[in-house]
């Protein structure tokens, strides 16, 4: 795959408008998010646990008859019920993977007008030579004395055959 082959570094961006860092390719960068979802997971689950043990354990202890027992446990259900209003609340992490998917959910980015460009050009060479062989000095010339000027309004094709490695 093309992106694999070019990638050194993937930026996903969140739901949550937060950029995440990966370091590699796109497939190293799959991987990577779904090692994430999966630890996501297991937080979200583990708080899950034990928001709903502290959450029976005052249910329990609030619908009892009032006694010596229960009395003993005002204090405990009190702190309890402060822990619960105190937890940060991990978010599913299945809900962010339906919104936003492998390959992002929608987002618009705006680029705001621009201020047209002072200098137009952009590039110029003068006398520009080259060859692939410095060692060989009989070695042909691929561009001798060549002058090129581009500017901010040239449109510029680039014609040749594909060479590949593999």
């Amino acid at each position: 795959m093309f992106v694999n082959s070019v990638a050194t570094d993937i930026v996903h961006l969140t739901n949550q408008k937060k950029l995440i860092y990966y370091r590699g390719d796109y497939n190293g960068f799959l991987k990577a998010r779904e090692e994430k979802f999966k630890a996501d997971l297991r937080a979200y689950e583990a708080q899950q646990l034990r928001r709903k043990h502290i959450e029976d354990f005052i249910t329990t202890f609030r619908t009892e008859k009032k006694g010596a027992a229960q009395n003993a446990k005002v204090n405990q259900v009190l702190s309890r019920m402060k822990v619960l209003e105190k937890m940060e609340m991990i978010p599913d992490p299945r809900e962010e993977m339906k919104k936003s998917g492998v390959t992002g959910g929608d987002f618009r980015i705006v680029f705001p007008d621009c201020e047209p460009v002072r200098n137009p050009l952009m590039i110029e060479t003068k006398g520009m030579s080259f060859k692939y062989n410095k060692v060989d000095l009989d070695a042909p010339w691929l561009l001798h004395d060549v002058n090129v000027r581009v500017d901010i309004n040239s449109r510029i094709g680039i014609v040749g055959t594909n060479v590949s490695d593999n």
